[in-house]
């Protein structure tokens, strides 16, 4: 199955290497792209895990789907999510 995400807070490779990581850890998670440049984010996973426990896992580190809101605390997050996947490869 695939699903598409368009996210907010996405604006570079060390943003796409945190969801990346982040969505591959899932259990039954076959393949996560990233575009930083459109925001989109495409999943193509098995039976599990369910839309919400995608876009719960995208929220989290700060790239809440286009649909959510968008706090301080979230951009914030996005921020710390970034310099992590920028410096942890």
């Amino acid at each position: 199955m695939k699903i598409e995400f368009h996210v907010q807070n996405l604006k570079c490779g060390g943003c796409a290497n945190t969801i990346v990581s982040k969505l591959e850890a899932m259990e039954d998670v076959e393949e996560v792209q990233v575009n930083p440049e459109s925001g989109m984010v495409r999943v193509r996973y098995g039976s599990e895990p369910t839309a919400v426990m995608l876009r719960e896992k995208l929220r989290t580190p700060g790239y809440p789907v286009l649909e959510d809101d968008n706090g301080v605390l979230l951009k914030a997050k996005s921020y710390v999510s970034c310099a992590v996947g920028r410096f942890g490869n």
